[in-house]
């Protein structure tokens, strides 16, 4: 399996933009065309948490969200196989993130950041600004893959830009000491916590929330 995901990350890292846009379409577009407990989830959660919104509305973010899953979960395929200068054509911030970030910067403080999970992650490991700089490093917990194999592809690519990769089964404590040094963390905060969370309300549901944050 992960001679086949690699393949298929070599191939689309030498596709151009638009071509990759419309592949990305298409895949949305089957997506939505079969029944699956993941569009119903979405579906169902929209609905629920914006019940003024009409059916057409509620389909038309569905796909877009379903677009951008399948986006970030190729460019994760894809990004060990480009190159830095396509990285940073790839990953943008807004203005407000820059300055927050340098403001970040001069404080010399450790910080904590929260992020989605779903193949956000890849955006730090190849984004040449979202780093501390000044000999200070930038860190990331990670949850393991069950495949060894594909586990160690993806942290040796993650790695190879420079991130520091922390494994949520053995790994907290070194994190702990890594962010008291002055360096940056990054949690992902939005990972299925089972029974092992903290309950609580999101959009008037109960949810699991992690205690790891």
């Amino acid at each position: 399996m992960v001679f086949w995901i690699k393949t298929l990350g070599f191939i689309f890292a030498h596709l151009n933009t638009s071509l990759l846009e419309q592949i990305v379409s298409l895949l949305a577009k089957l997506f939505f065309a079969f029944p699956s407990k993941r569009k119903e989830t979405l579906i169902n959660n929209l609905k629920y948490a914006f019940p003024e919104w009409s059916d057409n509305e509620i389909n038309e973010v569905a796909r877009t969200s379903a677009a951008r899953m399948i986006e970030m979960g190729l460019f994760s395929l894809t990004y060990p196989f480009m190159s830095k200068s396509r990285w940073r054509r790839s990953v943008l911030y807004s203005e407000n993130t820059e300055k927050k970030l340098i403001e970040l910067r001069k404080s010399k403080n450790p910080v904590l950041f929260l992020l989605p999970h779903f193949a956000l992650f890849e955006t730090l490991a190849t984004s040449p600004y979202f780093r501390p700089f000044g000999g200070k490093k930038l860190g990331a917990i990670f949850r393991p893959n069950r495949n060894p194999k594909l586990d160690q592809w993806i942290e040796t690519a993650r790695r190879s830009t420079g991130l520091v990769t922390f494994s949520r089964k053995e790994g907290l404590l070194k994190a702990k000491s890594f962010l008291k040094e002055g360096n940056w963390l990054v949690v992902l905060f939005d990972q299925n916590a089972g029974d092992r969370g903290i309950l609580d309300l999101f959009f008037d549901r109960l949810v699991s929330y992690t205690t790891l944050p």
